[in-house]
């Protein structure tokens, strides 16, 4: 495992809503992957040790912060209030159930853009992420732009999901998106393992700080910053599990 010392740190995404495509994690009978292992094909007891040595938090000094700019990014990587891009036609169908689509500012460049007058996350998500930010929990950085979509099709988001199966569509043009919020992931790699992606509540309870992983405290507060946002998310009428990092509901031990 010493190819995998850059995920001793392994930074929990925004927005996955602790997602992941099982509900408590990777099922035991998760078979182990055919070839070379790497961070994307990973057996499960290789999953289980970078998990154990999870991080959640870091130090940060929070009245240095412009909550009203965000993160700072790198000039090449900034997200003004105008912003334009080339749409991309994904790998395969988005399993998102709010409107989103995958955008090109450079070839080498794909963000993910969150649309739509009526998406809750357009908002919500900006907000929760500069509060997990200031709070020191490191999560996906969320930047409100208008955003001119090139070689868009007319729904770029039922392109990339439910008409996914029809191919690269013909008739695009220019669209205009307002508002829109960018989201530019934290720098890392994912990991995972055959057929699961994200992760899940349950598994916060294998963080071992023996192991290099966070301590107790820290995995506790993180739950419960997750639990007044989700909370709160959803008495607002907006999908909790959408726009805060993690659930209250997903069956942790420790609730």
């Amino acid at each position: 495992m010493t190819g995998y010392r850059l995920v001793a740190i392994v930074m929990f995404a925004l927005l996955a809503g602790g997602c992941a495509t099982g509900r408590f994690g990777p099922v035991l009978e998760t078979p182990a992957p055919v070839g070379v292992h790497t961070l994307k094909n990973l057996s499960l007891n290789e999953w289980q040790a970078l998990l154990q040595r999870a991080k959640v938090w870091q130090p940060i000094d929070t009245r240095s912060l412009n909550l009203a700019a965000g993160p700072p990014l790198p000039a090449a990587q900034r997200i003004g209030e105008e912003l334009t891009c080339r749409f991309v036609f994904p790998e395969k169908p988005l399993t998102a159930g709010t409107p989103k689509f995958e955008c090109a500012g450079r070839p080498d460049d794909v963000v993910k853009v969150k649309c739509g007058e009526k998406n809750g996350e357009v908002y919500a998500e900006i907000a929760a992420s500069r509060l997990f930010w200031a709070l020191g929990f490191k999560v996906d950085r969320m930047y409100p732009s208008r955003v001119s979509c090139q070689g868009c099709p007319t729904d770029p988001f039922a392109t990339s999901k439910t008409d996914w199966h029809l191919g690269k569509p013909e008739n695009v043009g220019l669209h205009v998106l307002d508002p829109a919020a960018v989201e530019r992931p934290l720098p890392g790699s994912a990991i995972e393992v055959p057929a699961f992606e994200g992760w899940a509540w349950p598994e916060l309870d294998t963080v071992n700080p023996r192991a290099g992983g966070a301590s107790r405290a820290y995995v506790d507060a993180a739950e419960a910053a997750g639990c007044v946002c989700s909370t709160l998310g959803q008495q607002a009428g907006a999908a909790g599990s959408d726009v805060c990092p993690w659930r209250c509901d997903t069956g942790s031990r420790r609730q």
